[in-house]
């Protein structure tokens, strides 16, 4: 259930082919939702090439019937009737470089700054205090070019106090964590049970200067396993839905007397269902904030 990925380290966890698959680019207001469904079905890059959207998958077993089911997920998810569904094999062992990127840098929120590393990446006169973070999301969630992530991030520049124990359910590629670690946590686990991502998120503490604080840990979030540990000055939940909806109670347990708690990654259609689940918990809904259509919230007990 739960582990030191000690064994990780830092080498790059690929398969030796990628299944990629590809659709019609859709409408603008539509790209994020379709990469999003790509993610959550598995993909573990993103990227825009030749007017088509392509995501790299780890290979499935029946290619021809995860393309059906990847389909319908897309439709369901997306207002996109005319797909045009398309798979092929990549046999280079690599997944693209800067896919899921977009911008070399961007701002979020009033003191947090996100750049792709590199020595070509272009960097944004510092204002005051703010705080650059290095993220290659390589292939794991999390680039901050998703609205939900920029959301959490601006949640969580209000939100993080000096010495706070931090738990980041469902890390990706440990952006949230490094970034509570750079505004001042005394300690973060990065918890996830994708080894991709486990591997992504130790080379980005690495990258920032704080892989003593961000303690990456393959953890199943189940019910039992949050009753046993730990408790948390502060909780950050960035899941789809379903996924946050069942974790909560167990994650509410877990959460300090005055802790702080951010859930995101819930359309902003969804947006009730998560707070009132939420309060029934014993929760409070403090700040709130949407990108793209993606919604975010800041929460203290009662």
């Amino acid at each position: 259930m739960e582990g030191t990925e000690g064994d990780l380290g830092m080498a790059p966890l690929v398969p030796r082919q990628w299944l990629v698959f590809s659709i019609r680019r859709p409408p603008l207001g539509e790209e994020f939702l379709v990469a999003d469904a790509f993610v959550r079905m598995g993909g573990r890059a993103v990227e825009r090439r030749e007017g088509r959207i392509r995501a790299y998958f780890p290979p499935a077993p029946d290619p021809d019937a995860f393309a059906l089911e990847l389909e319908s997920v897309l439709r369901s998810r997306t207002t996109v009737m005319n797909l045009g569904l398309e798979w092929q094999w990549d046999l280079t062992g690599r997944a693209p470089h800067g896919a899921s990127r977009g911008a070399r840098a961007r701002r979020v929120g009033p003191r947090l700054v996100i750049v792709s590393p590199g020595p070509d990446s272009p960097v944004p006169p510092p204002e005051g205090r703010d705080i650059f973070l290095q993220i290659d999301s390589g292939i794991a969630f999390g680039s901050g070019e998703h609205g939900s992530t920029r959301a959490a991030l601006r949640l969580l520049a209000l939100s993080v106090r000096r010495g706070d124990r931090v738990l980041d359910a469902g890390a990706g590629s440990g952006i949230l964590s490094v970034a509570c670690a750079r505004l001042g946590a005394h300690s973060v686990t990065a918890a996830d049970v994708d080894p991709y991502a486990l591997a992504s998120a130790r080379r980005n503490a690495e990258l920032n200067g704080v892989a003593e604080q961000v303690q990456v840990r393959r953890l199943d979030l189940t019910a039992e396993v949050l009753t046993e540990a730990d408790s948390y000055d502060g909780i950050l939940a960035n899941l789809e839905s379903d996924a946050l909806l069942e974790c909560l109670p167990g994650l509410e347990r877990v959460l300090s007397e005055d802790g702080w708690f951010i859930l995101s990654g819930a359309p902003k259609g969804e947006r009730a269902v998560v707070v009132e689940s939420a309060e029934v918990t014993g929760m409070m809904l403090v700040e709130e904030a949407v990108d793209d259509g993606w919604w975010a919230g800041r929460f203290l007990r009662a």
